[in-house]
Formats: C-alpha cells, sequence, structure tokens
C-alpha cells in the first residue's frame, strides 16, 4: 500500500508512532517533546518542535518526506528556509541529507514503527464519508466514562507540552526566568505563522541587551529590525538610514548576529 505524504504529517502532528527506544538512523538516542506546529505555509513542514538528540535539548524546524531523497529532489539543499531544519522525518531512509556547509541533517525513520491498520483507519476517516467533522458518526458510540477521561486526558496532555516546553527553554537559558518569558512572549507576538522567526528573534537578542538601551527608543528599535534582518541593504530614507547607522553601531558593540530575514512569512 502507497502511503502520501498527508498520511506523514497526521503520524508525526499526533505522534501515532511507536516512540519505544527512539533512534536517528545513526544511532542516536532520540526523544520527542513537541512535534511543533503543522505549517500550511512554504518552508518546512512544522515550526517550533522540540526534541532531544543525545543530550542536546534542540528547538526548531522539522520537514517530512516519504524517502529521505526527496530532499534533494524538492530542491531543499540550495533553499535558505531549510537551512535550520533540526530533524527530517521520513517514512523510508534511502539517502543521507547533507547541507552545502557539511551539516548532517538527523534523520528519524518510521518504516517500522506505525501500526498496519493505522493507514486504513486514517483513509476512512479522511475520506470514507463526506460527514461535517469526518467522526462524528462515531462519536455516538464512545461511552461517557471513556468522553470523560478523555477529555481530561488531553486537558492534562496539554498542560504537560506547554510545561515541557518552558522547561526546556529554562534549562537552555540556565534558569534565567525573565529571558524565557522573554522568548515566549516574543514567540507569541508571532502567532502561529511567525512564531519560529519571532522566538529566533528574541534568542539572538537577549533582553538584558535591550535593557541597557531602554531609554533610547532608536537604538531598541534599531536593533529589534536589524536582528530581524531587515536592515541588510542600503536604506534610502531618512528613517531606515538612522537605524542602520545605530544598528552597525551596536552590532559590533554587542557581538550581535542576525537571523535571515527569509524565515519571516
Amino acid at each position: 500500500m502507497l502511503f502520501t505524504e498527508d498520511f506523514l504529517h497526521y503520524v508525526w502532528k499526533f505522534r501515532l508512532f511507536d516512540r519505544i527506544g527512539l533512534q536517528t538512523v545513526d544511532g542516536q538516542e532520540l526523544e520527542v517533546f513537541s512535534a511543533g506546529m503543522h505549517n500550511k505555509d512554504s518552508g518546512p513542514d512544522f515550526h517550533n518542535a522540540r526534541i532531544r538528540i543525545g543530550e542536546t535539548v534542540w528547538a526548531g524546524n522539522v520537514e517530512l518526506h516519504l524517502s529521505s531523497s526527496n530532499w534533494h529532489q524538492h530542491g531543499h539543499t540550495d533553499d535558505n528556509a531549510y537551512g535550520n531544519v533540526i530533524l527530517h522525518v521520513v517514512y523510508r531512509d534511502d539517502s543521507p541529507v547533507i547541507l552545502p556547509n557539511g551539516r548532517r541533517i538527523p534523520t528519524l525513520e518510521l518504516q517500522n514503527r506505525i501500526a498496519p491498520d493505522l493507514y486504513n483507519r486514517y483513509h476512512a476517516l479522511i475520506f470514507g464519508n463526506r460527514q461535517f467533522i469526518p467522526c462524528e458518526a462515531s462519536i455516538a458510540q464512545v461511552d461517557s466514562l471513556t468522553m470523560g477521561n478523555w477529555l481530561s486526558r488531553i486537558l492534562i496532555e496539554r498542560l504537560e507540552k506547554r510545561s515541557e516546553a518552558v522547561t526546556a527553554a529554562l534549562a537552555i537559558n540556565r534558569g534565567d526566568w525573565e529571558e524565557t518569558f522573554y522568548q515566549f512572549l516574543a514567540a507569541n507576538f508571532g502567532f502561529k505563522t511567525n512564531a519560529l522567526p519571532f522566538e529566533m528573534l528574541a534568542k539572538s537578542l537577549p533582553q538584558i541587551i535591550l535593557a541597557k538601551h531602554k531609554n533610547n527608543a532608536l537604538q531598541i528599535e534599531a536593533m529589534i529590525f536589524g536582528q530581524a534582518g531587515f536592515l541588510n541593504g542600503e536604506p534610502v530614507d531618512e528613517y531606515p538610514r538612522k537605524l542602520k547607522t545605530e544598528y552597525d553601531f551596536l552590532r559590533k558593540k554587542h557581538g550581535l548576529q542576525p537571523i535571515d530575514n527569509h524565515l519571516w512569512k
């Protein structure tokens, strides 16, 4: 039976695969804290996923393909939007993915981790009827005790996922609650579409640096626009010229490195 990439997205999004003893194809221990947010726009398939590979916790993008060789076939190797992918999830691993800078993207193969009947159930749910809600004909078969337990469980799971994300970020920030709050606040400014670049912007511009310039609005604006990657060219108008002049000085002063502006949508 031929799987579709949409099915693989479904499996990853809801983590419907065997997660016991999870490893990358090169044998590194792997743990998935969050599958991330499903991206329906251009770019990697999932944003802001949180995983652990070996002893390192990663947060970033995840790309999915039926075969790992699809990465090259789809032209991702030379596309900067895919340069910060932290995990390549595939049904079948048939080719390593190595970026132009020499970094090999960790790969998770799901071929032997998906229940044989899952695709049939998925297909029946998605394509088997044309009701407003695909499962509405089946929901009456669920008893009240099971329904109550399920609602309680997904509430707890949602809180646990949020807690795990905060705990992981707090560990990376070495117990700095203010910096952790600042990063989560920034990510929420981007909603679903721009959550990742906002979070990356906050990480590239620690709030302690912003605080040093809190009485100078122009410098604050210059650092934010500059770190977002919007001051890379030669501006024409007076206001952006002032921003760039300030940013060029502050970038050298604080050793700042801007994020890629192609991340913004």
